[in-house]
């Protein structure tokens, strides 16, 4: 689901209106041994 939703500015679908998932991404991000995509 996180690379989905983490990169959905490349179909043009903006977060900014949606902080709790801007939060949830932010919370994924900082999990332990998190490996980021890009």
């Amino acid at each position: 689901m996180y690379p989905y939703i983490k990169l959905s500015y490349e179909g043009e679908i903006l977060l900014e209106e949606y902080k709790n998932i801007l939060n949830w991404i932010d919370r994924v991000e900082n999990t332990a041994k998190f490996i980021p995509i890009y």
